[in-house]
């Protein structure tokens, strides 16, 4: 079973999905600042099972020219049990929301789990041990 979780119902589910998302690499992020957002509806919980196995944080963002559906955030355990069900339900969730594309951001090894076109590379540069990003080519 897939639920969206609303804002409303996160603190109550937090409990359970935290040591997944406690497992995923957040440059730039605490899990405090993932849980704010998704009590200010910025951001979106997804758990699959009940109880919970897994959960994936989604953002809606809005581009120059369409909006896509990014899933940044994902932890659980038993994959094969949930993901294809997680991915249907996000990617009919994202289309009636108006997106044009669903984005995962992750790690290499993810493109040949989903069969998900790469299109681009997300890499970081720290300098001084301090996290920066970079723009420009």
């Amino acid at each position: 079973m897939i639920r969206p979780i609303h804002s409303s119902q996160v603190l109550q589910i937090w409990p359970d999905v935290i040591e997944y998302l406690r497992k995923v690499p957040l440059p730039g992020y605490r899990l405090e600042d993932v849980l704010a957002q998704l009590l200010r509806q910025e951001a979106q919980l997804w758990v699959a099972g009940d109880p919970a196995m897994a959960a994936v944080v989604t953002e809606l963002q809005q581009l120059p020219t369409m909006k896509v559906c990014a899933m940044w955030l994902c932890g659980g355990e038993n994959m094969l049990e949930w993901w294809e069900p997680m991915e249907s339900t996000i990617r009919s969730w994202a289309e009636d929301n108006g997106c044009s594309a669903v984005e995962i951001i992750g790690r290499p090894g993810w493109e040949k789990l989903l069969g998900y076109r790469k299109t681009h590379s997300v890499m970081r540069l720290e300098l001084d041990g301090q996290e920066t990003e970079r723009t420009g080519c």
